[in-house]
């Protein structure tokens, strides 16, 4: 059996027969509306890719609710916050935290602890490393 037997030609090439057919995907295409200098918007203008800054960001409207790559501090990171602007997830260079909107209850990954605070702020637990 030859090489050629099994489908390669002389430059060891084969074709191969797909059985995919066209299709066609449900999406609209940037319009030149939606870009304004170094940014991508959506339609909607709830999200925004920031090209200049290196940044991805969905708004409710009024709070940049997700943000998503260099930070204003100039570190890379993710921020989520809740619809009054609380930060609730920060994952970044300089602060790796999940709390509550509130701030009461903390969870800080930098210092390994799990922290409680009253209504004025004062921890009145921490679990973990202190």
């Amino acid at each position: 059996m030859t090489y050629e037997d099994v489908g390669y030609d002389s430059s060891l090439l084969r074709s191969i027969q797909s059985t995919i057919t066209s299709q066609t995907i449900g999406y609209s295409d940037v319009s030149g509306s939606q870009i304004q200098g170094d940014s991508i918007t959506s339609l909607n203008g709830y999200m925004t890719v920031d090209l200049q800054n290196d940044r991805f960001y969905v708004n409710d409207g009024i709070i940049k609710r997700v943000e998503l790559g260099v930070l204003v501090d100039g570190g890379i990171g993710l921020i989520i916050r809740d619809s009054q602007g609380n930060i609730l997830m920060q994952i970044s260079e300089g602060l790796n935290i999940i709390q509550s909107p509130s701030k009461r209850f903390q969870i800080k990954i930098d210092n390994e602890h799990i922290l409680i605070n009253d209504e004025g702020g004062t921890p009145i637990g921490v679990f973990g490393l202190v």
